[in-house]
């Protein structure tokens, strides 16, 4: 193992990778596969060379074939190797192809072993995505040699464009950028084949996507020299744009080329050193163990640097008695001098010293009464501003509106009695650093910070006017019933955006109280709301509040909306994770469709997933609509967080949920379209999501299952039946033989592919298969006709 643990890239991935606030996807090349004998570029490009020499006679090197030589030469010393395989394919075709399909065989292939680095990588438990520039295809068979390929994806760089929606809806997928194997046509080995994929391919819409890639995932390279045109040219324009994020390349380049490339297109070196294993440099070790770190890790809270406040030092700082005797004649002056001196004593000795233990007991009176907020001089300012009124109020805080200049804004205090428990404090203080973070960064999805203070403990922040998520809820419930989930996308948007921040915020407490309609009311019309901002406020609820069971501030009606981590863990094993904001924004999903606060015990509640079903099917006429929330609700407030899917897997689903609400059958996912058929067919059934299988509930012994299946992107079909126990054992084989030929027929009609029929004297089967894109532009037809077969395959032979 020879690399640095500590490294600060390596760390900050460890970090992100494990709260999941970013999708990490992998991008690998030939690194990954070379230690099984797949060639690197430029061992493929010598090897090629030598090959020409071999098959080239001396004599026909004369003339314009002869300077075309010394070119391919010249491109292959300069490593110019998009230039060396275009000249040598237009010049030797034959032996450019036929050297290809031979290191390139199928046979060769599939008999080498899968690399190591993929198979870790297919076990770590966010990796669900690999985008390869290699044709070797081992990547897909590292996922196929341990996982049920019922759900994988395959493309190209082709038909990379397909990908998107299922990448988004986060299916475990393959993307063979530049081709594969055992597909000739979808190669791209040499610089005319890639001017072809990034110009000529739909009017370059392959660059389309890998910018859109680029800018909404973060993305690990592997295995890959990332200063290459077929990646360099994507990462400079992103930053000309100013669209890039954070991404990370894992590489035992060192050079000063690689560090000034990576530096200036805000990509972060993860640097290891090959281990040296009979003379040969061997990767896959260190390389694993960097992923092994990366998988294991567990994040914790860390502070934000927030603006300095004046600070006051010295051994001649007045006693209490001092500030009991000027404090309501000199309040403001006598308030800014202890809060001051707090923050000294915290910033140079830390809250839990004793010294700053000693001054909270020294000076409580004076503090107490210096904390005091009210409408009445003199507690009336807090940091300049003027008290006006109280906007709301608890046990512990309050929050006023408050004016300076003209200037009106919110101010947020904590009594001292709460201030002076450290539970308290830190969940304030992790609201204060949320906003200043979300602040700094332009994440304009809360109150703008201001000012923070010690003495009051208080922020300062942005007033935010307008109705709350629970008073339009109470007053427009026809309006929220029909664009519950439009509203719902529009909030998983705001939180998407705070995880996706430089600070990886996480709100961790979404309740329908803490979402704000800037500037729409109760009284509004349905056009005012599409020009409304939402802003989300109450950022204090901190992991430290829960992770001893502490419910305190809970209101009983809210319990049901808290993930059992935020309230079952000790403090030291809390995870941080984004899976949190998921089951909170699941069952705020519930509340939006059902008008009702989830129950106390949440997911935990028995047949938790009928209750769903039962609201949202009350709530939502369409049933693909309901059953596909329904799924995704449960599956969003899973007790278990690594059961629950990432937010832009639900920001995904959401926006094909809503395609579907238009009708408009062509642009819906094709799995949507297999579920639509059971629909329509009437019957009942169960629909595997991760398998995107269907199969009619039934209690007789028939078997009926469509699937889709993405390697085609077909619909398949089989059908078993075998002999009831009460049926005629005279007549139904010759019943069963008359029923399955008549389906064979009507299914062959309809445009199906009928691919095997089988079975004995009491029991048939078949199977079937069609093209989605076959019945996309006519699917109410498709289905209907569907549903006859159907009904054929379930009726009751006599």
């Amino acid at each position: 193992m020879s690399y640095e643990k500590e490294q600060e890239n390596l760390e900050l991935l460890k970090k992100e990778y494990s709260e999941n606030t970013k999708r990490i996807i992998i991008f690998s090349g030939a690194g990954c596969s070379c230690e099984v004998g797949v060639p690197i570029w430029n061992i493929l490009a010598q090897g090629l060379f030598e090959y020409l020499n071999k098959v080239t006679p001396s004599e026909s090197l004369v003339g314009d074939f002869l300077d075309i030589f010394h070119d391919v030469e010249d491109a292959l010393s300069r490593g110019d190797f998009w230039t060396f395989f275009s000249l040598v394919e237009k010049n030797w075709n034959t032996a450019y192809e036929d050297y290809l399909n031979e290191v390139f065989s199928h046979e060769k292939l599939s008999q080498i072993e899968v690399p190591v680095v993929y198979e870790t990588l297919w076990r770590m438990k966010y990796i669900n995505q690999i985008f390869t520039l290699n044709i070797d295809g081992l990547a897909s068979r590292a996922y196929e040699k341990h996982n049920d390929t019922a759900d994988f994806f395959e493309y190209n760089g082709f038909n990379v464009l397909d990908s998107k929606n299922y990448l988004d809806r986060n299916y475990p997928m393959v993307v063979n950028l530049h081709g594969k194997y055992d597909q000739r046509s979808t190669w791209v080995m040499n610089g005319d084949e890639r001017e072809n994929l990034f110009s000529k391919f739909h009017s370059g819409n392959y660059k389309a996507f890998i910018r859109y890639l680029f800018s909404n995932y973060t993305i690990i390279f592997l295995g890959i020299n990332i200063i290459d045109d077929s990646i360099s040219q994507f990462l400079v324009e992103l930053k000309n744009d100013k669209l890039l994020r954070n991404h990370y390349w894992i590489t035992d380049r060192k050079d000063g080329v690689a560090f000034r490339f990576t530096q200036d297109n805000s990509v972060r070196i993860i640097n290891y050193t090959p281990d040296i294993i009979n003379d040969e440099a061997v990767h896959t070790l260190s390389i694993c163990s960097i992923l092994d770190d990366i998988d294991k890790y567990k994040s914790s809270d860390v502070g934000v640097t927030l603006p300095k406040l004046e600070e006051k030092s010295g051994d001649d700082f007045p006693d209490n008695s001092y500030f009991l005797n000027h404090l309501m004649d000199f309040f403001q002056d006598c308030r800014s001098q202890l809060n001051a001196r707090f923050e000294f004593l915290k910033n140079q000795y830390g809250r839990n010293s004793p010294r700053f233990k000693s001054f909270l007991k020294d000076y409580e009176s004076a503090l107490t009464l210096a904390s005091l907020v009210t409408e009445s001089h003199p507690f009336d300012f807090v940091n300049g501003y003027k008290i006006i009124s109280r906007i709301h109020s608890s046990s512990s805080a309050n929050v006023w509106f408050s004016s300076k200049d003209y200037d009106g804004i919110a101010i947020k205090t904590l009594t001292y009695q709460a201030a002076n428990e450290n539970v308290e404090y830190d969940s304030f203080m992790r609201g204060v650093e949320s906003l200043y973070s979300l602040t700094k960064g332009g994440i304009n999805v809360a109150p703008r910070y201001i000012f923070h203070t010690n003495v009051p403990l208080s922020l300062g922040m942005e007033n935010i006017n307008g109705a709350s998520l629970l008073e339009l809820s109470q007053s427009q419930r026809e309006f929220m019933r029909q664009n519950g989930l439009i509203l719902f996308k529009k909030i998983c948007e705001a939180i998407l955006k705070c995880h996706n921040s430089e600070a990886s915020v996480l709100h961790r407490d979404i309740k329908p109280g803490n979402i704000i309609f800037e500037n729409y009311w109760t009284w509004c019309d349905d056009k005012d709301f599409e020009q409304i901002s939402l802003k989300l406020i109450n950022f204090d609820m901190s992991w430290h509040k829960f992770s001893s069971g502490n419910t305190k501030s809970i209101k009983a009606d809210e319990v049901g909306y808290y993930a059992p981590e935020q309230r079952n863990y000790k403090n030291s094993e809390l995870p941080r994770t984004a899976k949190t904001d998921v089951f909170m924004l699941g069952m705020l999903l519930f509340f939006l469709l059902s008008e009702e606060n989830p129950p106390e015990g949440g997911s935990s509640v028995e047949k938790w997933y009928e209750y769903v079903l039962s609201k949202t099917s009350a709530s939502i006429r369409n049933t693909l609509i309901s059953n596909r929330i329904s799924r995704m609700i449960f599956h969003m407030t899973q007790r278990d967080m690594m059961k629950r899917p990432d937010l832009k897997e639900v920001l995904s689903n959401i926006q094909s949920i809503l395609t579907v609400q238009g009708n408009n059958w062509s642009n819906v996912d094709q799995d949507f379209l297999v579920e639509q058929i059971f629909i329509v067919s009437g019957f009942e059934y169960d629909w595997n999501e991760k398998t995107m299988t269907g199969k009619i509930r039934t209690p007789r012994q028939i078997d009926f299952i469509l699937r889709y299946i993405p390697r085609g992107q077909l619909i398949h079909l089989e059908f078993l039946r075998q002999r009831d126990d009460g049926q005629d054992r005279k007549n139904f084989g010759g019943r069963l033989s008359d029923l399955i030929n008549e389906a064979k027929i009507d299914l062959t009609n309809y445009g199906w592919t009928v691919d095997n029929i089988g079975g004995g004297t009491f029991s048939k089967s078949l199977r079937a298969e069609i093209k989605i894109r076959d019945i996309k532009d006519e699917f109410e037809k498709f289905s209907s006709e569907t549903k006859i077969i159907i009904e054929k395959f379930m009726s009751h032979l006599t």
